[in-house]
C-alpha cells in the first residue's frame, strides 16, 4: 500500500543509490487509477522492508525497468501513456534528482486492441548488463520481442560530455 492509501502499486524495478540506499520504484494498476507517475520507497539495507510509498514526479506507466552505472548513477527505462509506443531514459547522479532524460525509442508494431496494453508499442523492459554495454529486451505489443542495446561508455559521455574514453 502506498502511504496515501493507493492499494493498486504493482510492477516495479529496483535499485541501489551511491549513498547505498535502496530504491523500489512503482506503478498504480488500481482499477479507475490514471498511472501517469510512479510511487517510490525508500530502505537502508537490502534486507530492510520498504516503508509505504510515495507518489513521485517521474512520469511513467507499467513496469518500470531501472539499473546502476559502473560510476555510481542511476538509469531508469519506462514509458509514458496512454499509449506505449516509446521508452524513454532518464538517469540521476544521485539516485533522488533525474534531470537527465531523453527518448530512448520508438516501436510502432502492430496494434492489437483486443488485447490490453496491445498498442504495439514497447513494453515490459527487462535489462541485462553484458561487458560494456545495458542490453534492454522487451514485448512489442505483447506480440514480438525487442532488443536494444545501450553502450555504458557512450551513455555516461552522453550526460557528463566532460567524460572521456
Amino acid at each position: 500500500m502506498a502511504a496515501d492509501g493507493t492499494k493498486g502499486l504493482a510492477d516495479y524495478a529496483e535499485f541501489r543509490r551511491p549513498d547505498g540506499k535502496w530504491v523500489v520504484l512503482r506503478d498504480n494498476r488500481a482499477p479507475g487509477a490514471v498511472g501517469t507517475r510512479y510511487y517510490a520507497a525508500v530502505k537502508d539495507k537490502a534486507e530492510d522492508c520498504y516503508p509505504p510509498a510515495i507518489l513521485t514526479k517521474l512520469a511513467g506507466y507499467a513496469c518500470p525497468e531501472a539499473g546502476e552505472l559502473p560510476n555510481g548513477w542511476v538509469w531508469i527505462v519506462a514509458n509514458i501513456p496512454p499509449r506505449r509506443q516509446f521508452f524513454y531514459l532518464t538517469v540521476s547522479t544521485n539516485g533522488v534528482v533525474f534531470d537527465r532524460t531523453r527518448h530512448l525509442l520508438t516501436v510502432e508494431g502492430e496494434a492489437r486492441p483486443d488485447r490490453i496494453g496491445g498498442g504495439g508499442g514497447p513494453q515490459y523492459p527487462h535489462a541485462v548488463t553484458v561487458g560494456g554495454n545495458i542490453w534492454l529486451i522487451y514485448s512489442i505489443g505483447k506480440t514480438q520481442m525487442g532488443a536494444t542495446r545501450i553502450p555504458i561508455g557512450e551513455l555516461v559521455k552522453l550526460y557528463d560530455p566532460g567524460v572521456t574514453d
